[in-house]
């Protein structure tokens, strides 16, 4: 769902003419030629405007007025250019404290209309010596750490909103709230949403003190964000937060703002499953949408795609027709295709679940071109599912698998994208490798043991299949005495996620057997063999000679030689190993590609599995497979790397890991 954000919680920045800060022993910056006329010039006039030492300090009191004024209109370039003047008529005064206030106007200024960098280069000029008064730091550490803020240097403008904290200037409710609020942004740039939960619940706290709803109501808002966010707190006490809130909405007397946080409250309720308050919650924020505005009329697009989306969970297919209309053609009017086609695939679920599957399909043809247009993959591939389905119910099996077919070629267009958020994942993210094997591992055992269901998918903005439970491999379906599985591992990470798979397999109830022929000395590799052989799974000194003797005595083979980035001739012994697979009659499970593929031809007189297990994204060969079961795994991509780059998976289940594509 689109979301309409909620205006942050600001303090404007403390314009004093007063002495405020210290001199500054950093040099000044170097400017441009023209830069430095200006300046001249505007030294020039600010002089000639001075005139005296009580007439420039009159008209600096004069400019300082005049730049507040600019200030609370919104004229962000009025009031620095005031604050410049004053500055630059300071210079001539005897007052250095003057001076001082000066420059800490305009860096308060520069931070205040989006300009850190040159805002944090006046402010550190205006910092006080130890022998001068500190009274008005606690004003400039705030405007440091908001500058610092600007800058994403999260740290250091934490470190000056603590500073702030033990200062006596802080002990007014609004200073404190403020300052709580700062930190919570902090703390969310540094990745720690629950400690920004706690600070914006501190803050609300504080504004209700001091009898201020919106500022409380806004702060509540960006807590409950955060909460969800963090996934440390429990729902119950997230859903307090959230009523705390929309008790205070009714109080506040601005319409936009008490729509917006009406928005909010929707959707935290609709990430707590909560779809009844959600609905609710969208329609009271429907009712305070009004005007011509472009803006408002995007906001009141995404609250009737809301609303649908909340009435589909609610199963209220009825009710939820009329807003996946109207919100469908508003976006339309609005130009924004990629959230029509959302309106259309929710439009087509809903009809589809009223049985009017000649409706649905119409519907998904529209959303298919609309996510054409816009570019988004995953919109193309779930489109193509639910025409697929659609084209089922019609009595078209041809068309459905056609429809099928396409769905699975798009989503293995995901295949770059998965490689780049694996690099971030690596780099940004700071997971280890073993990390990701274990978790690859994890969802390869349990897409094996698990029960697979193609079921009712409606995590993003459409349903799926009711097809009939489909058990993989469970023991009892062995022949032999033992579900007895052979894991043969490669050299490289797929190897290691095949030891996992077999560690895990054993944990499930299975009789997993390892053949390693070209174990690395590499003390990943080394810990999961030490792993496996301290859980009694036997490591085969030799590959069985014969397919007949695998048949005779394994129910299952995984293979995990080689991965997705193997390239070039297959060498032994592997290349006897691979040959001698082709021949047996038990299923074998891939993990990822099926061994001696190409990443993007397949191999039609390869290696042909029963099951393909496909690791963060199926990869373009996945459209060669022909076996029975076909596995999405790999699940621990984070929200925001999905988001950076419209990664284009379907939604997992539940809390499972795996998720079966056919």
């Amino acid at each position: 769902m689109d979301s309409e954000e909620v205006a942050d919680l600001a303090v404007p920045p403390t314009i004093s003419t007063t002495p405020a800060a210290p001199a500054a022993s950093a040099a000044p910056t170097s400017c441009k030629k023209s830069r430095k006329k200006k300046e001249k010039a505007e030294a020039r006039e600010a002089a000639r405007e001075g005139g005296d030492e009580a007439g420039r300090v009159e008209a600096i009191k004069g400019l300082t007025r005049a730049g507040q004024r600019a200030l609370a209109l919104g004229a962000g370039r009025e009031a620095v250019g005031c604050f410049r003047k004053a500055l630059l008529l300071s210079r001539d005064t005897l007052s250095p404290q003057l001076h001082r206030a000066c420059a800490f106007n305009l860096g308060a200024a520069y931070v205040e209309t989006g300009k850190p960098k040159k805002g944090l280069e006046f402010l550190l000029q205006s910092q006080p010596s130890e022998l001068e008064s500190g009274d008005h730091l606690g004003s400039l550490y705030f405007s440091i750490g908001a500058a610092h803020e600007g800058l994403q240097d999260f740290p250091k403008a934490l470190e000056c909103s603590e500073n702030v904290a033990g200062r006596a200037g802080a002990t007014q409710t609004s200073g404190r709230a403020g300052i709580c609020v700062q930190m919570g942004c902090c703390y969310l740039g540094m990745r720690e949403p629950a400690r920004a939960a706690r600070c914006f619940l501190d803050a609300a706290q504080t504004y209700a003190a001091a009898e201020s709803p919106e500022a409380a109501a806004v702060a509540l808002s960006r807590a409950s964000g955060s909460m969800l966010q963090s996934r440390c707190f429990r729902a119950a006490e997230i859903a307090r937060v959230l009523a705390r809130c929309r008790s205070l909405c009714e109080s506040i007397p601005d319409p936009a703002l008490r729509g917006k946080l009406y928005n909010d409250i929707g959707l935290g309720y609709s990430q707590l499953h909560i779809f009844s308050l959600a609905a609710e919650s969208f329609e009271r924020a429907l009712g305070l949408c009004g005007g011509e505005q472009g803006q408002d009329r995007r906001q009141e697009a995404a609250l009737l795609q809301n609303l649908g989306a909340a009435h589909n969970a609610l199963r209220s297919f009825g009710t939820a027709l009329r807003w996946h209309r109207r919100a469908a053609t508003l976006h339309g009017a609005l130009g924004n295709r990629r959230a029509q086609g959302q309106c259309f695939g929710n439009l087509a679920y809903a009809c589809s679940q009223l049985g009017n599957h000649g409706a649905a399909a119409e519907s998904y043809l529209h959303a298919l071109q609309a996510f054409r247009d816009s570019g988004d993959l995953q919109g193309q591939w779930q489109a193509c599912e639910g025409l697929g389905a659609a084209c089922f119910h019609l009595g078209d099996p041809q068309k459905s698998i056609g429809h099928y077919q396409e769905a699975l070629i798009l989503l293995s267009h995901c295949q770059e994208e998965a490689q780049a958020i694996d690099q971030e994942l690596f780099n940004e993210y700071k997971f280890s490798v073993d990390q990701l094997m274990e978790l690859a591992g994890l969802s390869c055992a349990t897409a094996i043991a698990k029960v697979g269901i193609l079921g009712d998918r409606r995590g993003s903005w459409h349903g799926g299949l009711s097809w009939a439970t489909a058990r993989a491999y469970p023991p009892s379906s062995f022949t032999t005495s033992q579900p007895a599985v052979l894991v043969i591992c490669g050299p490289g990470n797929n190897g290691g996620d095949g030891l996992v798979c077999a560690r895990h397999l054993k944990m499930f109830g299975y009789q997993p057997t390892v053949y390693y022929p070209k174990q690395p000395s590499k003390p990943l590799f080394e810990g999961l063999t030490t792993q496996c052989k301290k859980m009694d799974i036997p490591f085969l000194p030799e590959f069985p000679a014969e397919a007949a003797f695998i048949d005779e005595l394994y129910g299952l083979v995984v293979d995990a030689i080689f991965g997705f980035s193997f390239k070039g001739a297959v060498r032994e012994p592997f290349g006897s190993i691979l040959s001698t697979l082709e021949r047996v009659t038990v299923p074998i499970a891939s993990i990822d590609i099926p061994s001696g593929w190409d990443v993007e031809k397949g191999k039609a007189d390869g290696l042909q599995p029963d099951m393909l297990i496909s690791l963060t994204a199926p990869k373009k060969a996945a459209m060669h497979f022909t076996g029975r079961y076909h596995f999405l795994g790999g699940r621990f991509v984070p929200p925001a790397l999905q988001e950076k780059y419209a990664l284009n998976l379907p939604a997992y289940p539940g809390t499972d890991c795996v998720l079966q594509l056919t």
